[in-house]
């Protein structure tokens, strides 16, 4: 997002506005603006930093599909002429601002915009002279927003990728035409770079080639891991252009940086000590709300993610074969999972059950509630962002060092000491059994007692050591 949370206040209106930087590349379709400006009609600087991350999203979108669709057909065809009359809607229609978000009123132009760019985008149509990284873009995005393929973060992050790149390449270089060698010089300038460069001051108005001639303390520069990511965004692009015919080579494939770190050395289990003392404190009351202090236990002794727990329904809880299980879904308002392993049952830990958390959830349910978090509000990702929040501000409260994710290798770890079985773990966890075959297609998730008796055996808790026995 080019500003997502600039906003402003205004005395003469006693109300906030927001400030959205036009991209640069974008500003000479729209005359040279630099800057859009958009009164958020409210004096509430929480809901006005709210609105003004939904505007500044879809105001993103649309300068994006706007520059893609001009360099794509270089005329200001039927598809340009909406998206700008999109823009304008935004900004000139104040109804279609809303207390849950700030959208187009009118869904029939969305899907006429979606309609004109897809129809004008589709390999099969795209004549061989005219295959530039712009139109492949188009075509990617369309097919993937089609199968809803993204969350609105990947979305997000996606985008912010390819425009880099298509600032680096130029839009109107031809697919076929770009090679490994202009790859690596993607990655080579990603190195140079900050993160969130739009939404540091410092950088946002800068090209990337002035950025790259800058002399930008190590720290301040996108980490490897980042920059792989780049990389996989970037080949999932060519690899889509080499299966519908837009090339012959996927020039990114296997062009990530070697790290020095496994993938489980990346995150660090939470050690036992830190466990425990979050335990306590979460225990005793040492936080600001009673709800939320199941968000941490669930995490130390269920291993599920941030957001899963965080979007867990109390229709979630319920008992398989006589065990108290959680249900790990996407069916609900704003209910999102990572993957198709993510949708899994857990076991309720015996120790959550010893400290409270079926009468909880019985007595959520006799106040008509129908969340475990019901105070957590609905983002733009779920309901975890609210939650990481809080977790971070506990975390620093108690002056703990590591993040609520590292839980969740707590658990595998501690699972793996307990000789669980791996397939056991991948299950619990919600990941894939294997990457063959016979592992991801044939062999089906293990019983609920099983893994009822698996999680059982996760314990934090010093065993007392073995005594031997004189004369045994």
């Amino acid at each position: 997002m080019a500003e997502a949370t600039h906003i402003s206040w205004r005395q003469d209106t006693e109300s906030y506005t927001l400030r959205y930087v036009v991209p640069a590349a974008v500003r000479p379709l729209l005359g040279g603006r630099r800057e859009i400006t958009k009164s958020l009609k409210t004096e509430d600087k929480r809901l006005a930093l709210r609105l003004a991350r939904r505007l500044a999203a879809m105001l993103d979108r649309f300068t994006f599909d706007l520059l893609m669709t001009k360099q794509r057909s270089n005329s200001d065809g039927p598809g340009f002429s909406l998206i700008i009359k999109a823009i304008e809607r935004v900004l000139n229609d104040g109804s279609t601002l809303r207390i849950e978000g700030a959208e187009v009123n009118n869904e029939e132009d969305r899907r006429m915009l979606a309609a004109l760019i897809g129809a004008a985008a589709e390999p099969a149509k795209t004549p061989a002279d005219e295959r530039n990284i712009a139109a492949l873009i188009v075509a990617y995005f369309t097919e993937g927003d089609r199968a809803k393929r993204w969350t609105a973060k990947t979305r997000n992050e996606l985008e912010a990728i390819l425009k880099l790149f298509v600032e680096l390449m130029g839009a109107d270089k031809p697919v076929a035409d770009i090679t490994r060698k202009d790859v690596a010089y993607a990655k080579d300038m990603l190195a140079k770079l900050p993160p969130n460069r739009s939404k540091d001051p410092r950088y946002r108005e800068k090209t990337v080639l002035e950025l790259a001639g800058m002399k930008i303390p190590q720290d301040d520069l996108l980490s490897v891991t980042s920059i792989n990511k780049a990389m996989i965004r970037l080949s999932s692009l060519f690899k889509f252009g080499v299966q519908h015919g837009w090339t012959s080579h996927n020039p990114a494939e296997g062009m990530t940086i070697a790290k020095g770190k496994r993938d489980d050395e990346e995150r660090e289990a939470m050690p036992d000590a830190e466990v425990l003392k979050l335990k306590e404190a979460v225990v005793q009351g040492l936080h600001d709300s009673v709800r939320m202090k199941w968000l941490p236990l669930i995490g130390m002794y269920g291993g599920l993610r941030i957001n899963e727990v965080a979007q867990l329904e109390l229709s979630d809880f319920s008992e398989v074969e006589g065990i108290p299980v959680m249900s790990i879904n996407d069916n609900g308002e704003g209910k999102r999972l990572k993957n198709s392993n993510a949708r899994r049952t857990v076991p309720v830990h015996p120790e959550l059950i010893r400290l409270g958390l079926l009468e909880h959830v019985e007595a959520l349910r006799k106040r008509g509630a129908k969340r475990l978090f019901p105070d957590l509000p609905l983002g733009r990702d779920g309901y975890g962002q609210a939650a990481s929040k809080w977790f971070a501000r506990f975390r620093e409260k108690l002056g703990l060092k590591h993040s609520y994710h590292s839980l969740r290798h707590s658990v595998a770890s501690k699972l793996r000491e307990a000789d669980v079985a791996p397939e056991d773990v991948a299950d619990l966890l919600g990941h894939s059994r294997g990457t063959s075959e016979t592992a991801a297609r044939y062999m089906k998730a293990a019983s609920v007692k099983r893994l009822h008796d698996a999680l059982s055996r996760l314990s934090y808790e010093q065993k007392p050591p073995l005594r031997l026995i004189a004369g045994g």
